[in-house]
């Protein structure tokens, strides 16, 4: 990886010189700003990572170069940036980091490859006052890169791959089973060599992977686990050019695997997206959408009507490596408001949906000592009141009645829909009270989506079945 960051940062001088729908058309007026101010770490950030909590609020972790190179997580408290747990918590430095929120409990993890481990990967969690270790720290068999981290909708447990040096650089997926790391499958399974490991989830709680495959080409492979063993999904090496960088996601409406890809740098290095059907792997969109060369490609869904949305430090014209973000409006695809509208070269991107489906960006900003700096799409007006209405749901976890408040709802009448995790309506409730009860009890254990609609006011919401 440390090569492929020095082969982009030295081509940028040479370049120098379904459900609820929106208008995305409508988005072209409206600029990206900043989340409290940027440049907001002590120090360089590298291996960003970031997602939301199920409070709403946006987590970024990071190797802190301000704290000897170790892991730090940071959270927008509405005003500012704060530290989780304090600055630099890991024993030692830090490397491919990845942090995701267990649905359930609402800990942020993180996992990474950790240098006093002998870089082999450890996971830790975040107690509410301190960061622990989740089970044995360095608990791969030997050396551990790209370690991808996700959790389990099912048992939720947290689930990681990596790539594994000690068996060929080949994929190795390991699970966390309460008490110990267990291998999930053979370790090193992949037919050879990968780079780029992306670890998500299906809607039928099925691990999936994407990587770059060298024994394919160096094209993309995604391959899932059936209970078993680890099997192709498609056809291993199915992108048309080679690849650098993978990123995988499930859009939440059509519920099927989307992987967003460079091409490598001599053949283009552009981003293109791709989709399987259920039988085969095909494009959406144009191939090579983006106007040049593509650094760190982050791909995410809008959580309202499954829109593909791909975010990119932007080799293209004369602002050489600035972010970008671009969406598919179903025909092409378009730009979300500029291109290239940081102030200087962004690497790490990181793209995520708030829980009001707001899109933000996080990255390492070259225009600030090389330091995080997250922007959010200042949206339109009607869209932003639209989603950022917040309707409680509690308890969360529930066992019996789910309360549902909606008091934002003005007495207008509201559809209230409950559906599973793919997407199946489970129940549909007309109402126009503040406050409503829906009894779950006979739902399996899970996640789940509330969608309220009152043709003025759109909100997604989330719980957890026990």
């Amino acid at each position: 990886m440390k090569k492929i960051i020095a082969l982009f940062i030295s081509l940028v001088p040479l370049i120098l010189c379904a459900q609820q729908s929106w208008d995305h058309s409508a988005w072209s007026g409206y600029s990206w700003i900043n989340l409290g101010n940027e440049g907001f770490t002590a120090g360089t950030a590298e291996y960003i990572s970031c997602d939301f909590s199920p409070e709403g609020e946006l987590y970024v972790a990071y190797r802190d170069s301000a704290n000897n190179y170790k892991a730090s997580v940071m959270k927008f408290d509405g005003s500012n940036w704060v530290y989780i747990g304090g600055p630099g918590f890991t024993p030692s430095q830090a490397q491919y980091i990845s942090l995701v929120f267990n649905p359930l409990e609402g800990e942020p993890y993180i996992a990474f490859n950790d240098f006093a481990a002998a870089g082999k990967a450890t996971v830790m969690k975040f107690d509410g006052t301190n960061w622990v270790n989740v089970g044995n720290p360095g608990f791969t068999a030997g050396y551990a890169i790209f370690t991808s981290l996700a959790f389990n909708p099912a048992d939720m447990k947290p689930y990681v791959a990596c790539i594994d040096l000690d068996n060929d650089q080949k994929a190795t997926v390991l699970r966390f089973d309460g008490v110990n790391w267990v291998n999930v499958g053979n370790t090193g399974f992949s037919t050879g060599p990968i780079d780029c490991i992306n670890l998500a989830f299906s809607p039928a709680n099925e691990p999936y992977l994407a990587y770059v495959d060298y024994a394919n080409s160096s094209k993309v492979t995604v391959e899932r686990f059936d209970g078993l063993q680890w099997v192709s999904v498609g056809n291993k090496g199915f992108s048309p050019s080679p690849a650098i960088e993978v990123s995988l996601a499930f859009n939440p409406i059509d519920v099927q695997p989307y992987v967003a890809y460079a091409n490598r740098v001599d053949n283009s290095g552009q981003i293109s997206l791709m989709k399987f059907d259920g039988a085969t792997w095909g494009l959406v969109g144009n191939e090579n959408f983006s106007e040049g060369l593509a650094l760190s490609v982050s791909l995410a869904f809008s959580p309202l009507d499954g829109s593909p949305f791909v975010a990119f430090g932007d080799v293209a014209g004369t602002n050489s490596g600035r972010a970008s973000v671009m969406y598919f409006d179903g025909v092409s695809w378009r730009y979300l408001g500029m291109s290239r509208f940081s102030a200087g070269l962004a690497f790490w991107t990181r793209l995520a949906f708030s829980t009001a489906s707001q899109p933000y960006i996080a990255f390492e900003d070259y225009a600030n000592d090389r330091k995080a700096t997250v922007m959010h799409f200042d949206a339109p007006a009607g869209m932003s009141r639209s989603n950022a209405v917040k309707f409680p749901v509690f308890p969360n976890p529930v066992s019996t009645e789910l309360t549902i408040d909606l008091l934002n709802n003005m007495g207008l009448e509201t559809s209230v829909k409950i559906e599973n995790i793919n997407g199946i309506l489970l129940s549909e409730t007309l109402t126009n009270k503040n406050i409503i009860t829906i009894n779950v009890s006979k739902y399996p254990s899970g996640l789940y989506f509330v969608r309220i609609n009152n043709n003025y006011l759109v909100y997604t919401n989330r719980f957890i079945k026990n």
